[in-house]
């Protein structure tokens, strides 16, 4: 008894872990985009990450002081199989 409670136990808190997963440093890949692609990007973030989160795809966004005018996003492909800029096309609605 005092056995399976012990398997029990691991397997929920385990089941439980909420932390973040460390991000991988290497796969990134960094994309300019114009202020309308960026609210396109907007628009779609929601159902591509749905899709494609659960795969470890990620996202960054942000501005670069150096340059307002554009929009950076940096995509890492996961294991989804797919390369970042195939990722970028799903999130501006375009078939790759």
């Amino acid at each position: 008894m005092v056995e399976r409670l012990t398997e029990e136990g691991a397997r929920l808190v385990e089941a439980d872990d909420w932390r973040p997963q460390e991000l991988p440093v290497e796969g990134w890949e960094e994309f300019r985009v114009t202020d309308q692609q960026q609210e396109v990007i907007r628009g779609r973030f929601h159902a591509v990450n749905k899709e494609l989160g659960r795969q470890g795809v990620r996202f960054m966004f942000g501005k670069r002081d150096d340059d307002p005018k554009w929009s950076l996003v940096r995509i890492h492909p996961g294991k989804s199989g797919l390369d970042p800029r195939e990722v970028l096309d799903r999130l501006l609605g375009r078939v790759s």
